[in-house]
């Protein structure tokens, strides 16, 4: 029983250390449709669905978790992401473009071992897709990549995040 203590204590010690820096641990895609004049309100979805001339059903927005599991508030971190499409031609395997759309956005407080949801909306996709009809391909899937800005310190590894979602066909 003596020894239950001091056994604790050595696996504290040699337990791996995670870093304690924030991080973007999910994300959620969502869309809203529009009634007439109105947007409904946001709802989780799959897959992007769009129509047969190409034109996307709803405003899609990404709902980002970025966690700080330290035990101090972390103040001024910078999100930037990026947008690509992955094409093909007469549903073969895809390609990724280069990214249509670069933003960053920022978190002013991040409070102590706590989550925060960050809303991403991109207003570019519409006019992609559109240049996307005339072209001979289709897209596959949006991908959403997400780097938090480094600070001294840090691991690489958490920095960037890939987020993926396919599109389909409306029937």
């Amino acid at each position: 029983m003596k020894r239950l203590p001091l056994l604790i204590l050595l696996m504290t010690f040699l337990a791996p250390h995670l870093p304690a820096q924030p991080s973007v641990t999910g994300a959620l895609w969502q869309l809203s449709k529009a009634a007439g004049q109105k947007r409904l309100p946001y709802l989780d979805v799959s897959s992007l669905k769009f129509s047969g001339s190409g034109a996307l059903q709803g405003r899609p927005r990404v709902l980002l978790t970025v966690s700080n599991p330290a035990a101090s508030p972390v103040e001024g971190l910078v999100l930037r992401y990026d947008f690509s499409i992955s094409v093909s031609s007469s549903g073969g395997k895809g390609v990724w473009t280069v990214p249509f759309h670069v933003g960053e956005t920022r978190v002013s407080r991040l409070a102590p071992r706590s989550e925060q949801k960050i809303s991403i909306y991109q207003a570019n996709l519409g006019a992609q897709l559109t240049r996307l009809r005339g072209t001979g391909f289709r897209p596959k899937a949006l991908k959403l990549r997400v780097m938090s800005e480094p600070r001294a310190g840090d691991d690489l590894s958490l920095l960037v995040r890939e987020f993926e979602i396919p599109f389909e066909e409306a029937q």
